[in-house]
């Protein structure tokens, strides 16, 4: 006798029920190792990759629940033939469905039947989409994150004690060389020597551009990619104002401006009168026409009136007041006034850790062709100054490339800072002078004393930062070797310095830098003629930016101050050391890291739940839930032979395919749920027919 599938449905299906739950399984260890390295750096634990092992558990989800919808639907076969008729071909159509995508487009568009079967179908078609929403869930994120390491190094320094300036004993008294009594240096002589290492930052920073500097910083980045926490460092800092408003136009009767200039930078080329030569004081009387322009602190410019500065002559020939003479007067292209000491200065007067300052009168390029003859010549002035200060530095490599951004920390000198020592008895021999207050600059008198170091005080943190007193000694006298020509208060013609405070006022510093350079003429020759020979990195007529060169000198200085700090550990001058090198940072490394896109997970969630649910509703329509039990055959081929002989009958007579599946649409079907010695399939050729078929 023929077994109740009710009694049987549990035990019947616990293959769909073992599928069920390890598709379920294998849902949950996904999603539990997606879990577990969403976020990680990318692995490959030998050979094998995550993508791999989450394609076999997506694959272990899609294979379980395709075969659980496959006997679903093969179920189906059975629940809809035993309970109505219906066409033969709708059997093949669901059988084809449990096979795959196409079957199941085929019951979708051309079978008739309940929601559950569509349904079904529909499950069918969109397990497809597993696995490429599996491949989708993986994404991965790259970029550099940090890391703390030890080799990671950037220099700074709070201490500057690189250069000597010893001090030298008089010569014997019978000595060829020896100094009279009234000398008020008693002989001794201090001979200041910059190192090699910080000549060379000098001059880089007046001749390379600011790019260039900014990557000579020592630093040691093994990824080429790292970044530092602020830090102060001990260093130079610059300033630059435009002076040009304070420039005062001062009208001369006489050659006088223009004889101090020439006692400063050699004498009048020439003079005649009559074809006579004649000489300064010749000269004088005959009240050569000449202007002047002047700053507060008697920095000035003069020329000749009517002296055509674009001229590529070497002299001007201007014409003497009622006569046929003339005389050859230099022509001035620009003056500058450089000085360590900052009461001589415009305005930097309130620093008072001054290295050097500098002020230049020139041409305004933009507007010198309008108007080239002097007094009618549109002049400009600048003023420029470096000096020791603090910097707060945030540093950053990337690509190998060092950026820095660097402002200056607000710092105040110490009591104690910059103070004459005299306890020595070497000290004592010297003259009780001490130089005006806030200077730094060198001179050959006050400089043979010895002092205390250079201190200045950040006070958010209270960290000292140093410069020793042979290093501020032997980089004053450096500034002064490289940009002085002369003292015009000190110039051999008697009385000039005199001369000067009553043209301007009292105390006028007067000029100690010339260039008499010729705009380039059309050829594109020029012809460069300069006094002292570093002013022309300063100012020419195609470089004439002061601001930028000063930042790339006080950034080339800084370099060299943080680079080689210590005479101690660096015995040879100019060997560079990586003492300094003190400021740990962090390196950058490119890392790749899983990022999951957990939505591409939703399919496999939703297929595995409505497929439970469809398992369910297959449960119930099989058993006393639907109209009639059914036997649970599923996709049993035994069963369908079974049955098959008694349904043959419709298609006696066809030989090919294409001749069963026409017979099969007209023919229907219902398969009894009994046994088969109590029933026996019904056959019709159409629907109508088919309706009195009995149900068992």
């Amino acid at each position: 006798m023929f077994t109740s599938p009710t009694k049987m449905r549990w035990t019947a299906w616990v293959w769909e029920y073992s599928a069920v739950l390890g598709s379920i399984a294998s849902f949950a260890a996904m999603v539990a190792v997606l879990a577990s390295f969403n976020g990680k750096e990318v692995i490959a634990w030998k050979g094998v990759t995550l993508n791999a092992v989450v394609s076999i558990l997506s694959l272990a989800v899609k294979a379980s629940l395709a075969f659980v919808l496959a006997e679903c639907m093969a179920q189906w076969k059975w629940i809809l033939f035993v309970r109505e008729p219906r066409p033969l071909m709708d059997f093949e159509r669901i059988d084809a469905a449990t096979r795959g995508p196409l079957g199941s487009l085929r019951v979708l568009t051309k079978t008739k039947g309940p929601l559950a079967l569509q349904f079904g179908a529909i499950l069918t078609l969109l397990i497809i989409g597993l696995d490429p929403f599996a491949q989708q869930l993986m994404q991965f994120r790259s970029d550099f994150e940090e890391e703390s390491s030890a080799s990671v190094l950037i220099a700074r320094t709070n201490w500057y004690n690189m250069g000597t300036a010893p001090t030298n004993p008089p010569d014997p008294p019978n000595q060829p060389n020896s100094t009279n009594s009234s000398d008020p240096t008693h002989g001794y002589t201090v001979k200041p020597e910059l190192p090699l290492s910080m000549q060379s930052a000098v001059l880089a920073g007046l001749s390379r551009t600011p790019e260039e500097v900014e990557q000579e910083v020592l630093v040691q980045c093994p990824t080429s990619n790292c970044t530092w926490a602020p830090f102060n460092t001990l260093g130079v800092c610059h300033r630059c104002n435009n002076v040009t408003a304070d420039l005062r136009r001062v009208d001369g009767r006489d050659s006088r401006f223009v004889e101090i200039l020439d006692a400063t930078f050699g004498p009048i080329v020439y003079g005649s009168v009559d074809g006579r030569p004649l000489g300064l004081q010749e000269v004088r009387p005959f009240d050569v026409p000449t202007t002047a322009y002047s700053l507060s602190n008697g920095h000035f410019i003069a020329n000749g009136n009517g002296c055509s500065l674009d001229d590529h002559s070497r002299e001007c020939d201007i014409k003497l007041p009622g006569t046929n003479g003339v005389v050859g007067l230099k022509r001035y292209t620009i003056t500058s006034f450089g000085t360590g000491n900052p009461n001589k200065t415009n305005t930097m007067k309130d620093i008072d850790t001054l290295i050097w300052s500098m002020s230049v009168i020139s041409p305004n390029v933009g507007e010198f062709s309008a108007s080239p003859v002097w007094p009618n010549v549109t002049m400009q002035a600048m003023e420029c100054a470096i000096y020791y200060c603090v910097k707060k530095v945030t540093s950053s490599m990337e690509s190998n490339q060092l950026f820095e951004n660097i402002t200056e920390v607000h710092t105040v000198q110490d009591p104690d800072s910059w103070q004459r020592i005299g306890n020595n008895s070497e000290d004592s021999q010297f003259p009780p002078f001490v130089p005006p207050p806030g200077n730094l600059e060198f001179d050959p008198l006050y400089s043979l004393a010895s002092y205390s170091d250079l201190h200045l005080n950040d006070p958010s943190t209270n960290e000292p930062y140093k410069v020793n007193d042979d290093s501020v000694k032997s980089i004053s006298a450096y500034f002064r070797s490289l940009f002085l020509a002369n003292f015009s208060r000190d110039v051999p013609v008697p009385g000039m310095a005199d001369e000067l405070e009553k043209l301007l006022h009292k105390g006028a510093v007067g000029v100690n830098g010339a260039s008499f350079t010729p705009p380039p003429s059309q050829t594109g020759k020029v012809r460069v003629e300069v006094t002292p020979l570093a002013l022309k990195n300063l100012w020419t007529w195609t470089r004439y930016n002061m601001t930028r060169t000063f930042y790339t000198l006080a950034t080339s200085m800084t370099n060299e101050m943080r680079r080689n700090s210590e005479a101690e550990t660096n015995p040879n001058l100019g060997q560079d050391t990586e003492g300094t090198m003190k400021m740990k940072g962090n390196q950058r490394i490119w890392t790749v890291r899983y990022e999951i896109q957990w939505a591409w997970i939703a399919l496999h969630g939703i297929t595995l739940l409505l497929g439970v649910v469809f398992l369910g509703i297959t449960l119930w329509n099989s058993g006393t839930g639907g109209a009639e039990p059914v036997p649970l055959w599923k996709s049993s081929t035994l069963a369908t032979i079974r049955r098959g002989y008694q349904i043959g009958a419709a298609l006696e007579g066809a030989n090919t395919v294409q001749e069963m599946e026409s017979a099969a649409r007209k023919a229907y079907v219902k398969v009894p749920s009994g046994d088969v010695e109590e029933s026996t399939a019904c056959i019709y050729e159409d629907h109508a027919s088919a309706a009195g078929c009995p149900d068992r």
